[in-house]
């Protein structure tokens, strides 16, 4: 079961239970740094938002993706080209997998390279503005702003290149 359908009143009744506490007047879980009996508990912040999944979807797109350093030095037609293009290549595997509307959503990205050569925020920061861009022209999302995205996970791997992902709809 996924952490962040608990709230936090159950995370703290359950760490009651364990016999560590409650939560502090700081809003820490487990109490306070001196109240915890393991020093090593990370306290999760009072303020995280807990949302509740309505609907998940998801979806595989070949890759690699392009990253940042292939269009360092070029102009913005060359971009705006590869764009373009990628949106095309991810739009047929949206409409593929016969993806619905959403409402306001939080995406896992699982990134997989077939080596360590690129760094993550060079492959993800490119990937994820085109596949918004798809999402949003398929008609998945109404649009890729702070309304209709409730945040998003990042994870990487080694493996046969592509991007993972997984659209979780959360209530508004």
């Amino acid at each position: 079961m996924r952490h962040d359908v608990f709230t936090e009143e159950w995370l703290a009744e359950a760490y009651k239970k364990m016999g560590r506490g409650g939560v502090s007047r700081t809003g820490n879980i487990g109490g306070s740094t001196a109240e915890r009996k393991n020093p090593l508990q990370v306290a999760r912040p009072a303020h995280s938002p807990t949302f509740f999944i309505l609907s998940m979807q998801s979806f595989f797109i070949p890759g690699p993706l392009p990253g940042n350093n292939d269009f360092l030095g070029q102009n913005k037609w060359i971009f705006s080209s590869c764009r373009d293009k990628w949106k095309i290549i991810i739009g047929r595997e949206i409409m593929a997998k016969g993806l619905q509307p959403m409402g306001r959503v939080r995406i896992a990205w699982r990134w997989v390279e077939a080596s360590k050569n690129r760094d993550p925020d060079n492959f993800s920061s490119i990937g994820k503005k085109f596949i918004l861009d798809a999402l949003v022209t398929a008609g998945v999302l109404q649009n890729d702003g702070w309304r209709h995205i409730a945040g998003w996970t990042d994870d990487w791997e080694i493996g046969v290149p592509g991007v993972h992902v997984t659209l979780e709809e959360v209530e508004s």
